[in-house]
């Protein structure tokens, strides 16, 4: 299977189930697979995306990197929460007969539960009022992380300093509930 192939099959899987994304593939672009390959292609670029902003966080996390540009913005608006992840552990993988509807998953155990991280970045000055008394904002970019708070502002403070939003003059306005598990 070719890189892009693969990369389009996993853009698939994330947004439908395995299964579904195997019957578009072979709808969209001619090509036979099986739900498992959709997965694999998923796992693949999810494993590459991890990479990737790990590599960003110690990039702009390194001591020797100076943060911001010179310019930067005005302000930016840092939301960020967390919340409590079931997970599944299993012994074995749950393999489904073709005709046979499986069972619901058991209840999660206790402890067998992990925090996730997730913060937002906006610019107050992307706001927009699309009809009156209704605002949005043109722009948002999202960080996630299964893990603890240093990590999750390690991440968010590597891309602030990607888009080139931090300089001397920029405030920082962190909305949080400033609970720790």
């Amino acid at each position: 299977m070719s890189g892009g192939l693969a990369r389009l099959l996993a853009l698939l899987g994330v947004v439908v189930p395995y299964e579904l994304a195997a019957r578009l593939g072979h709808l969209f672009f001619g090509v036979e697979v099986c739900p498992m390959t959709v997965w694999r292609a998923v796992a693949r670029l999810g494993a590459a995306c991890e990479e990737y902003v790990e590599g960003q966080a110690r990039f702009y996390g390194d001591a020797r990197h100076e943060a911001g540009s010179p310019q930067g913005v005005g302000a930016v608006v840092l939301g960020v929460d967390g919340c409590a992840l079931g997970m599944q552990v299993r012994r074995k993988r749950r393999r489904r007969q073709p005709g046979q509807v499986l069972a619901p998953l058991p209840k999660v155990e206790e402890g067998h539960f992990r925090e996730v991280k997730t913060g937002v970045l906006l610019l107050p000055s992307e706001r927009v009022e699309p009809s009156p008394g209704r605002h949005a904002v043109v722009r948002r970019v999202l960080c996630t992380f299964l893990g603890d708070a240093d990590r999750i502002f390690e991440r968010l403070w590597a891309k602030l300093c990607e888009l080139g939003w931090l300089g001397p003059q920029t405030v920082v306005v962190i909305v949080g509930d400033g609970r720790t598990p």
